[in-house]
């Protein structure tokens, strides 16, 4: 098709065989045999539950960092839907996701005040758990550092051993 198009200089001044081809693909490391990965089952919307999708993706969202943006919140649902294997027409796919990202926006807190504005591109959502985890952190680092001083060993000369390359460790 490429040679009738408009494109007369792709055509090979002679054709070869499919042998030949075959084997030029075995001169580059193909092979025929290879072993395939099975193919993931297509899943219909319906199969999918928005709810655990909208959940999942505040945990991946809580799980990258403290805070996030709702386009945040819309890409980990994409990456899920995708994930799932979910296949439909692009609007009602389109709604799902907007679905979800609705369902986990609903879920979170905004750690700025009330009353100035919220940007979408400023990261400053975040979730009760994520607050609960990070209070809970810091009330244990300030136990910890209220404690007298104690005597850490140095571990240092561990660590260089165990990170220098396989060449120059001793045998």
């Amino acid at each position: 098709m490429a040679w009738d198009h408009e494109r007369p200089h792709k055509k090979p001044t002679q054709l070869g065989s499919d042998e030949a081809w075959r084997r030029e693909l075995e001169a580059f490391g193909y092979r025929p045999d290879l072993e395939r990965m099975p193919t993931q089952r297509a899943v219909a919307l319906d199969e999918l539950s928005v709810q655990d999708v909208a959940s999942r993706a505040l945990d991946r969202c809580a799980a990258a960092t403290s805070t996030w943006t709702v386009h945040d919140i819309q890409e980990h649902v994409s990456h899920l839907v995708t994930e799932a294997g979910v296949r439909a027409d692009p609007t009602p796919l389109r709604e799902l996701t907007i679905l979800a990202t609705h369902l986990a926006r609903a879920n979170c807190l905004s750690v700025l005040p009330p009353d100035v504005p919220h940007p979408e591109h400023v990261a400053h959502l975040t979730s009760v758990h994520v607050i609960d985890v990070e209070t809970r952190l810091r009330d244990l680092l300030a136990v910890r550092a209220e404690r007298p001083q104690q005597h850490t060993p140095v571990v240092s000369h561990i660590a260089r051993l165990l990170h220098r390359p396989a060449s120059l460790a001793p045998n």
